[in-house]
């Protein structure tokens, strides 16, 4: 495909532009889910075979300073290029040979914590494992994860001003509807591109719950950009749609937070009332609470439609 396009880097409108401006990787399992608008060469790459794209920032060493952005495409779609740990640990050597640095690999420091902090932490994370569990099981939910601020090491750290969330653990129900040879995976495949990818703090459902530390719905997360929610077209693959974030913090693990998040059942787009869906969702989780409390302070917390 030998075409050129015009890239405004100020505006952020492309996929170039967008990445260079929020210095944050983007990817997608098929370029036919974007528009025109926010990928220009779409009709042509189709023509050709693209299918994935995933483009990630690239940063000068000595001065941390973003230098250029990467596009790497891709003809299939079972395979996901994010997915693969080889192609990922090679790409950030080879830039690293040539005093580059770039974020398609995220350099996560694990938090220094005490035994009494481990333990605390082991606590909280028991009762959030059984919280996700009981709530998925009775309301039938697909999936629920759970979010947790990170602690990051370059080449990370230009990225996220105002902090950053990794995936943390999850739960879902085995037949929650993907298709058996998504990336060549299982059931579990939107959930492992989960824990490749990262959330800034108020971006997406969960990022926006972080930023107020309380409960955020959001009717279709498919409809969002990417710039809005970097998992916005795996979601569209997996036929996931409404989702609820809140954000929690347990008595005793101090000032750590959690934001949990849940994927409602398709069934629930046209039916009940969202309000009262989360309202019910809620007195259960509240019911299965030892520690645990929205991190506000408040016994509700306003809903973000």
């Amino acid at each position: 495909m030998d075409s050129k396009f015009d890239i405004d880097l100020d505006g952020g409108t492309s996929l170039p532009g967008r990445v260079f401006k929020h210095q944050f990787p983007e990817s997608t399992p098929n370029v036919e889910f974007y528009s025109i608008t926010e990928y220009p060469q779409r009709d042509g790459a189709l023509r050709c075979g693209v299918r994935q794209s995933l483009a990630f920032p690239v940063f000068e060493s000595s001065t941390q300073r973003c230098v250029g952005v990467i596009e790497v495409v891709s003809p299939v779609e079972e395979k996901s290029l994010i997915c693969n740990d080889l192609f990922r640990y090679r790409i950030y050597k080879d830039f690293e040979k040539k005093g580059l640095k770039c974020s398609v690999g995220f350099d996560h420091k694990d938090m220094e914590l005490d035994e009494a902090q481990n333990e605390a932490h082991t606590v909280a994370l028991d009762e959030i494992k059984n919280v996700l569990k009981v709530v998925c099981e009775v309301y039938d939910l697909p999936l629920a994860q759970v979010w947790v601020p990170c602690k990051v090491g370059w080449p990370c750290r230009p990225l996220v001003d105002g902090g950053v969330l990794g995936g943390c653990c999850y739960y879902y129900k085995d037949d929650y509807g993907e298709d058996e040879d998504d990336y060549g995976d299982n059931d579990g495949a939107f959930r492992y591109i989960s824990s490749l990818f990262h959330l800034k703090n108020g971006v997406g459902v969960v990022g926006r719950a972080l930023l107020s530390t309380n409960m955020v719905f959001c009717r279709d997360v498919t409809q969002l950009s990417l710039t809005e929610y970097p998992l916005a077209h795996y979601a569209l693959k997996a036929r996931l749609s409404g989702c609820f974030a809140i954000c929690l913090d347990s008595n005793c693990t101090g000032n750590d937070v959690y934001v949990l998040e849940f994927f409602m059942p398709m069934s629930n787009n046209a039916s009940e009332n969202p309000h009262t869906s989360l309202r019910k969702i809620w007195e259960t989780m509240r019911e299965n609470f030892r520690t645990l409390r929205i991190a506000s302070g408040r016994t509700w917390g306003r809903i973000t439609y």
